[in-house]
């Protein structure tokens, strides 16, 4: 099993991945380094527990904001989608109304 080691706040992290998963994992690791590098810079060095606790705790955040504004647009594509296929409707409608006259 390939072994992948992860350098998070100065400290080598080795991890066991699946075959063919190693690049995948590095870069996810290079997002945990970075958010911890910020909670770092505003919080200082409050321990390496806490600060990847504080830092999974803000990308959860931000990846369910991320999914909350994906989801609203989805939401306001379906509108649309509706008032579009209610417009066609009333075309139609009024399409046959003319022909029937």
């Amino acid at each position: 099993m390939p072994q992948v080691t992860l350098n998070i706040n100065g400290n080598p992290y080795s991890l066991a991945c699946n075959e063919g998963e190693e690049k995948h994992l590095e870069e996810l690791g290079t997002v945990i380094s970075a958010k911890v590098g910020e909670v770092s810079e505003s919080m200082g060095q409050i321990g390496d527990a806490k600060l990847l606790l504080m830092a999974a705790l803000l990308l959860l955040d931000e990846s369910r904001s991320e999914t909350s504004a994906a989801d609203r647009v989805v939401a306001d594509a379906r509108a649309s989608a509706e008032a579009v296929l209610a417009a066609a409707a009333q075309i139609e409608n009024i399409a046959d109304q003319i022909e029937s006259a």
